[in-house]
């Protein structure tokens, strides 16, 4: 099908244009529609009011706020659950002292802490423990590095030049030093300033992905941003990766002294990322086209888990969609993340995993796992760190997408 450059986002054209065909494991999967399809809300509160499984529903502070919705779409969304992550429902509270749009929502919204409340809840997951909360910083703080790149080029610009760029400097600037999806986010981020709801997208997708996994349930993202959906899907394809190698590092913890070991390769490039001194690779046990399907769990529990862009007014709507076919198996490795600070794996001697995303400087990269001691970066007020190859796939990453036959 060839690609309207006009008719879907940046985000979603990415994907298409680096598109492969591609066959094997159907898991850990994304699907996205190809172009802006039609959409009304009576007809999608009827699919949803007749859908039988359980479904839940996060909604962004925009699905409230920027649009009139149908009360019959409310009543059928009513049917199921909602939840509401805590700084969405911050973003909300002059929406609830003064609704413009969707005032009958206004006050089941306010309810929702009340025990007796309507099936709105939520989703701020304190009950699942320390290290899912780890988890979740460990994602959204990753996530809005590109945000705080962004801020970072520009103080940067000031430095050098004693002054603020233009308009046309600034999106020079953030072109020259991000890809073509990367631009309107990193505008906005600058233009937004560091502020209270910086974190509000990234903790919405990632909330969204926790709720999934730990409940086995059908979960949907709505949203009127962009922004969001780019989010949602540069988590998945770096949950995707740490999976994969939290997976490598359980094997290779209870059988790692079968495998030889091979040097790092030590360059400017590794060093980076890497002790090099401490670190090493092995060679993977299958050959790569064959590893996924190698490492994947033969039992596990798959779950859905999309995000749902929607455009234009209610007589002419459109809905792109990214959906996620992923494991609940997913939840080790983020109690993993919260449990190490930030590590795919917990090997003896600080090691680390990592089995795809080499720094450029390794030599035939499908076919070995890396070992490694990382480097790590931190962050002010946390005791939670980001490891330099993960940082680096935040940001510079495009994610894949297979069309799988």
């Amino acid at each position: 099908m060839p690609i309207n450059p006009h008719n879907i986002n940046t985000t979603t054209r990415s994907l298409l244009n680096q598109a492969k065909e591609g066959s094997g494991v159907r898991r850990l999967c994304l699907h996205l529609t190809q172009k802006k399809l039609p959409a009304d809300y009576d007809s999608l509160a009827q699919n949803i009011a007749s859908d039988q499984q359980d479904h839940v529903f996060v909604p962004d502070t925009c699905f409230f706020t920027k649009h009139e919705i149908p009360g019959t779409f409310w009543q059928a969304l009513m049917t199921k659950r909602i939840a509401i992550t805590t700084p969405v429902f911050n973003e909300l509270n002059d929406w609830k002292s003064t609704p413009h749009f969707n005032r009958n929502m206004a006050s089941h919204v306010a309810a929702m802490t009340r025990a007796d409340g309507p099936p709105i809840v939520f989703a701020d997951g304190c009950e699942w423990g320390s290290h899912w909360l780890l988890a979740r910083q460990f994602y959204t703080t990753l996530l809005s590095s590109r945000k705080d790149r962004a801020r970072e080029l520009v103080a940067a610009f000031v430095s050098n030049n004693g002054r603020q760029p233009s308009s046309q400097e600034l999106q020079q600037l953030l072109q020259v030093n991000g890809a073509e999806r990367d631009l309107k986010l990193m505008l906005k981020a600058v233009d937004a300033g560091l502020s209270s709801n910086w974190w509000t997208d990234e903790d919405l997708v990632v909330s969204a992905l926790q709720i999934g996994l730990i409940s086995g349930t059908t979960t949907s993202v709505l949203t009127r941003d962009r922004d969001v959906f780019d989010q949602f899907e540069r988590l998945c394809t770096l949950v995707t990766m740490n999976y994969q190698s939290y997976l490598f590092g359980e094997h290779f913890r209870v059988y790692g002294d079968k495998y030889e070991r091979v040097s790092m390769p030590v360059d400017s490039i590794t060093h980076t990322y890497f002790d090099t001194s401490e670190s090493f690779m092995v060679r993977k046990p299958v050959p790569p086209e064959e590893f996924t399907s190698w490492l994947l769990p033969k039992t596990f529990h798959p779950v859905q888990i999309s995000c749902v862009l929607f455009g234009g007014p209610s007589d002419a709507m459109t809905a792109e969609v990214l959906t996620y076919d992923t494991d609940c198996e997913i939840s080790h490795l983020m109690r993993t993340k919260g449990k190490s600070l930030g590590k795919n794996t917990e090997l003896p001697s600080g090691l680390n995993c990592h089995v795809t995303g080499f720094p450029t400087t390794v030599q035939s990269p499908r076919d070995f796992v890396i070992l490694a001691q990382d480097k790590w970066r931190t962050g002010p007020g946390t005791e939670m760190r980001w490891s330099e190859l993960d940082w680096w796939h935040a940001n510079f990453e495009d994610g894949q997408y297979f069309r799988l036959s």
